[in-house]
């Protein structure tokens, strides 16, 4: 018969086990800072009494930035704050803020976009005299790729500028010639309109 011997170790212990570990304490809500204008002064109806330097800079963020941002910005109520606007005849700059930055925003894209037009035009070109070179030469599969990437970049070009675009297979040797005497054409006509635009 042979002996048991007793298993010790830590995990074997006689001695009580530890409590569990208390999952990690997290971290307090964080709760909006109090805005500086709900504590104050009130009147005998309770409704908060603002000083003027208060108001000063509750209509001069209304006029610049527009109700919600001052109301952020003060912790006045944005209908308390317009309406002393529209006592004193204030009104807000916001909107015009706004559509001036949207329509400077509008024409720096319409500029980039005549540029990145004749730039996309001008590499089409370049792509097509590539292309007739090595079709001339023999090399039909260089050309075949050559005018693919001519076409989209003429493709992308015509809609940068709004025009419509369509699929060609330039599979044939004479759709690719087709294709690129009207690419051509489409070019010429295209840098002759970017050209106008860019004097007007």
């Amino acid at each position: 018969m042979t002996k048991e011997t007793p298993m010790t170790g830590p995990l074997f212990s006689d001695a009580p086990a530890p409590p569990p570990a208390s999952p990690p304490a997290s971290p307090p809500a964080s709760t909006p800072p109090t805005p500086p204008a709900a504590d104050g002064p009130r009147d005998a109806r309770g409704r908060r009494v603002y000083a003027d330097s208060e108001k000063q800079a509750a209509l001069q963020a209304y006029v610049e930035h527009g109700p919600a941002e001052a109301e952020r910005r003060t912790g006045i109520p944005r209908k308390t704050i317009a309406s002393w606007a529209a006592r004193n005849g204030l009104q807000t700059d916001a909107p015009a803020n706004t559509s001036a930055a949207v329509e400077a925003a509008r024409l720096t894209w319409l500029q980039r976009r005549a540029s990145m037009a004749d730039g996309m035009g001008a590499a089409a070109q370049e792509l097509m005299e590539l292309a007739l070179e090595q079709a001339r030469g023999g090399e039909h599969s260089g050309a075949k790729a050559l005018m693919v990437a001519a076409a989209i970049g003429v493709d992308k070009a015509q809609l940068l500028v709004g025009a419509a675009t369509s699929r060609v297979d330039l599979s044939d040797p004479a759709a690719r010639a087709a294709e690129a005497k009207t690419l051509r054409e489409q070019l010429a006509e295209a840098r002759a309109a970017n050209g106008k635009a860019a004097t007007a």
